[in-house]
């Protein structure tokens, strides 16, 4: 609703050819799992999608599905073999993002559908490495964690030399581009970063937490932007950042926080330490 209201208020749909069936079909695309689908009359507004971060929901939705089934298996071999076989298959996995784009340029060409290669690229297999990364380092924490802790600053400057280096050679990667072998500096930097200040958040945020609001209102406001042609100013990057975190705050105020606790349990109980 948010993003059709910002469609309505920029004018943007008054100034297009748009089909009432389709407007339909797209915002019940984007209140469920086809948030990757955008009709092409909405291909003008911003950068062509009208919340072009939305399209991971989907992509997280089969990670959950793909890791139970995985661990099912996973029951039958000892904890070590379990590590071992997480960080082989992220090292495969690996593979499908390192060469997303060449194969979904064989995809398009040899099934000569570009919806079929569309499918491909918001599938679980260029993207579930990262995942795998995320409970290989789980499983290995009792030594990352130490690591993390007492090597904040290094990491971090391991992680920046990193990007200058592949900025050397490949040029700047930019949005879903990062190259797989960064990915798990990337994490390794981004705990080292929340274990090094373990209470910074809680004392800046008081057990507010923005960050799904972030990611839900931000593309949409940067689109608006752009449509009414705020651009080329860091003023404009200000006022997107703040609007976004106006958002985020009125989501958690309004909508998350009460629902979150009208949760009475979770799915399993875990005994405290």
């Amino acid at each position: 609703m948010f993003a059709t209201a910002l469609l309505i208020v920029s004018g943007y749909m008054a100034s297009v050819d748009w089909q009432p069936v389709k407007l339909v079909a797209w915002m019940v695309g984007q209140g469920t799992v086809f948030q990757f689908w955008t009709p092409e009359f909405l291909r003008g507004f911003g950068v062509g999608a009208v919340n072009g971060s939305l399209w991971s929901i989907s992509v997280e939705i089969q990670f959950y599905v793909v890791t139970a089934m995985l661990y099912r298996v996973m029951r039958t071999l000892s904890p070590v073999k379990q590590t071992v076989l997480l960080g082989f298959l992220a090292a495969g996995f690996s593979v499908f993002n390192g060469q997303r784009g060449a194969l979904e340029t064989a995809i398009e060409d040899a099934t000569g559908s570009w919806v079929v290669m569309k499918l491909y690229g918001v599938s679980v297999l260029p993207w579930y490495f990262m995942f795998l990364c995320g409970a290989f380092a789980q499983r290995m924490s009792a030594w990352l964690v130490p690591i993390c802790v007492d090597n904040a600053r290094v990491i971090f400057a391991l992680y920046v030399a990193a990007m200058l280096i592949d900025f050397q050679f490949w040029g700047l990667p930019l949005g879903n581009d990062i190259p797989p072998y960064l990915v798990p500096l990337m994490g390794v930097t981004v705990l080292s970063a929340a274990y090094a200040r373990p209470r910074l958040g809680h004392r800046l945020l008081r057990g507010n937490d923005l960050s799904y609001g972030l990611y839900i209102y931000q593309m949409p406001i940067v689109n608006l932007l752009i449509t009414i042609g705020c651009v080329g100013s860091l003023a404009w990057v200000s006022l997107s950042l703040s609007a976004s975190a106006v958002c985020a705050a009125g989501s958690w105020l309004l909508v998350e926080r009460p629902f979150l606790r009208r949760k009475r349990a979770g799915l399993r109980t875990v005994p405290a330490a």
